[in-house]
């Protein structure tokens, strides 16, 4: 990639070049051929430019996103052309973790999403989130609510960790309140917003089903996509882009609680939400969010809702039961 985009910036120039000379042997007047070549290189300079944040975009966006495609499955349309419908599940890893590591540990239920034809895209978070502290310590409560010591491979269990929003502009690695029940002030949840409508926009060109696939953190990110839509079904809001989304599969997760102010006074409502279907799956053994605390978020939808329990911790369940499940949820709408 590298080198075509450098290609492109090199053959810009020499072409601009070779335009300007040609233009100086039938100018009248040397000065006007010189300024004519003037204005090409600045045209050139800008060209290059483009191309070279062009670039730095891709490289970007290509680090921090996964996008894994599945066989299309075409369709026969009304008149009888050949069109190409496509499922897709968008992966919203957890706190503390980044999406090398999400993809990873979702290989088994990647590979039967895969096999069903439905594409799957990995993001990243956008907040980096720091060193625990400087001594390289966390307080007992911040280093239990790491999510399983999610990419846990340098000393301190924490590597490369990023959040979809922190809690304490203080201490961004305390997210001890989290799961409290209060109104908390989700600090870089626009950010993140953002990120995500640029994603869903970006792939609903050729996606026409769109599933999001919340764990724990990323299940408290979909819970206000779900009530955006809910809003925006009302003419309350400007979020239209979460219409696109069909269905929301929330894996150990648990409610939000923005603080009205932060999301638009009290226009964003939390409970009864009858627009996203959602499928909420529930691990018997999660200590990290106790099976209570996650049917208080199955509670906060109240139409086309679907559980699935089963007997492992906090974790995405990779077994053939609960991923043809979700298969089924996605594929089938049950």
């Amino acid at each position: 990639m590298d080198h075509d985009y450098a290609d492109d910036a090199k053959d810009a120039k020499d072409a601009k070049g070779a335009k300007g000379a040609k233009g100086a042997k039938n100018a009248k007047d040397a000065d006007d051929a010189k300024d004519a070549n003037d204005a090409d290189d600045d045209d050139t300079d800008v060209e290059v430019h483009r191309l070279e944040q062009r670039h730095s975009a891709c490289s970007e966006q290509i680090h921090h996103r996964i996008y894994l495609p599945a066989t299309r499955t075409a369709v026969e349309t009304n008149n009888n052309e050949r069109s190409f419908r496509c499922q897709l599940v968008i992966f919203v890893h957890g706190w503390a973790q980044n999406v090398r590591v999400f993809r990873n540990r979702n290989n088994k239920l990647t590979n039967r999403f895969l096999n069903h034809g439905i594409d799957c895209l990995f993001l990243n978070a956008p907040m980096h989130l720091p060193p625990l502290n400087d001594a390289g310590q966390a307080s007992p409560s911040t280093r239990t609510s790491i999510e399983s010591n999610s990419t846990g491979s340098d000393s301190q269990g924490r590597q490369d960790a990023y959040a979809w929003f922190c809690y304490d502009a203080q201490n961004p690695t305390d997210r001890s309140l989290s799961q409290s029940g209060q109104e908390l002030h989700y600090i870089g949840i626009e950010t993140s917003l953002q990120l995500l409508q640029y994603e869903v926009e970006r792939v609903s060109t050729t996606s026409t089903n769109i599933t999001l696939l919340g764990f724990s953190q990323g299940a408290v990110l979909c819970h206000v996509v779900a009530a955006l839509k809910e809003r925006s079904a009302k003419n309350i809001g400007r979020d239209d882009w979460c219409h696109r989304i069909q269905r929301c599969i929330f894996v150990g997760g648990f409610p939000a609680t923005p603080s009205n102010w932060q999301m638009e006074h009290e226009s964003l409502r939390l409970r009864n939400l009858t627009q996203m279907r959602s499928l909420h799956v529930i691990g018997l053994q999660d200590t990290s969010v106790p099976p209570p605390l996650s049917h208080k978020l199955v509670k906060c939808f109240s139409q086309n809702v679907a559980v699935l329990e089963h007997s492992k911790g906090h974790v995405v369940p990779q077994h053939a039961e609960a991923s043809q499940e979700m298969v089924d949820f996605i594929v089938k709408g049950r």
